[in-house]
């Protein structure tokens, strides 16, 4: 697999976070970009290899089932034994029922993960036994207090790798709580150089930056050479019918040029009505249903469930204020860079009227990065599309809006 680096081509930075010693546990601070995912791998495979440690006595949590499958395409690759990777979350049940002789509590008719992580946190924090040797945590600015105090609780040590400019729960823990909880003071490592992210998509994640100094050292960090010729582009469409004729007509120029398309959404039932307009427009995608990331096929999906991967060409439509109504302010400016740094080459940005603040943002500090188009300006594709689609605007806002369940827990973590 391409993505996965061998380990003589790491830089200084990662090769330091590989080998670093696990006599304590361990925070590792990245970048999009910086090589986290690549660098947790190959860890695991050096504490396998210098502790001759058996697959079962170690354990790789990630925040997602599709990151969970990314990742297992490569771990034979190292060494690592592919069921030793899961969520948190998966692994609390199967520990809830098998260890505990629970039966998994329900809420709505889905897994009442906040209790299971209270009732396993009870049970194993009074273990004096170590369940692993050890476990490294992907993301782990995700994950909420109960599911830190399970991994120190389970595990001899934890490596924990992080970056607070992609925080987008608003139960999960701050960076200060990861120290305090595993007594971090000194042994933390940063990976500084960046190099998945073009300079142009670069320059749209900066300017979502707070704070001038992490600007600084964030467009310093980039090393990727910038091969995309055109900017990224913002299309303010008419109404939800030119919007979706629009995303359909740049997935089509872009999967021409070759490229892999991440398509994300702020929420999951603006993933499946759009995935089925997009079937309904002649083309071929996956959406969350049934994702394979080796096929070529177009992927939609959260920007909460993209978190980890990387595509080419990513599109973002529905920025609009009413589709992060749900989110706090620095939870949409956060998940708005989460969306823009899984591209590496370019990124597309779309809505109808009243654009988020954060979007508002890019207006105003990186007008140059990208390219502004309006609905009058682009060619009479309009009346086509809607000729073609065969479904009312109405009619389809209504699905996007209505039709399916927005529980991101139920699908991407148990």
């Amino acid at each position: 697999m391409s993505w996965l680096i061998p380990r003589n081509s790491l830089t200084p930075d990662q090769r330091n976070a590989v080998e670093a010693d696990e006599f304590s546990h361990r925070i590792i601070l990245g970048r999009p970009g910086s090589g986290k995912t690549v660098v947790l791998l190959h860890r695991a495979a050096e504490l396998i290899r210098r502790h001759r440690l058996r697959p079962d006595s170690i354990r790789i949590f990630v925040f997602t089932n599709t990151l969970c499958d990314y990742i297992t395409d490569v771990t034979d690759l190292l060494g690592i034994s592919s069921h030793s990777i899961s969520t948190i979350d998966k692994w609390c049940i199967e520990y809830l029922t098998s260890r505990m002789k629970e039966s998994t509590p329900k809420i709505g008719g889905s897994p009442d993960f906040e209790l299971i992580r209270k009732r396993v946190r009870t049970d194993v924090s009074s273990k004096f036994v170590k369940e692993y040797e050890v476990i490294l945590i992907d993301e782990a600015l995700d994950l909420c207090e109960d599911s830190l105090y399970i991994a120190k609780a389970i595990a001899n040590h934890v490596t924990l790798f992080v970056d607070p400019s992609q925080q987008i729960y608003d139960n999960s823990a701050s960076i200060d709580t990861i120290r305090s909880i595993f007594n971090i003071h000194d042994k933390e490592l940063t990976m500084l150089d960046i190099f998945r992210t073009s300079p142009f998509v670069a320059e749209l994640a900066i300017a979502l930056m707070e704070s001038s100094s992490e600007r600084g050292t964030f467009q310093k960090a980039v090393r990727t050479q910038q091969i995309e010729r055109q900017k990224p582009l913002f299309y303010r469409a008419i109404d939800l019918n030119d919007e979706q004729g629009f995303l359909a007509e740049k997935i089509q120029s872009r999967l021409k040029m070759g490229d892999s398309v991440g398509v994300l959404f702020p929420q999951k039932r603006q993933v499946f009505g759009w995935s089925e307009a997009m079937k309904e427009r002649g083309l071929d995608v996956e959406d969350m249903r049934s994702i394979d990331l080796s096929s070529t096929k177009p992927k939609f999906m959260t920007i909460h469930s993209a978190k980890g991967l990387t595509f080419d060409s990513v599109f973002m439509p529905k920025m609009n204020q009413s589709s992060f109504r749900k989110f706090k302010l620095p939870q949409q400016r956060n998940m708005l860079f989460v969306g823009i740094t899984r591209a590496r080459k370019w990124v597309c940005l779309s809505s109808t009227s009243n654009e988020i603040e954060s979007l508002q943002r890019l207006f105003r500090f990186a007008s140059n990065a990208f390219t502004i188009q309006e609905a009058k300006d682009r060619p009479s594709a309009t009346l086509f599309d809607k000729v073609q689609s065969g479904t009312n605007v109405a009619d389809q806002e209504q699905v996007d809006e209505d039709e399916y369940s927005d529980d991101e827990m139920t699908d991407f973590l148990s």
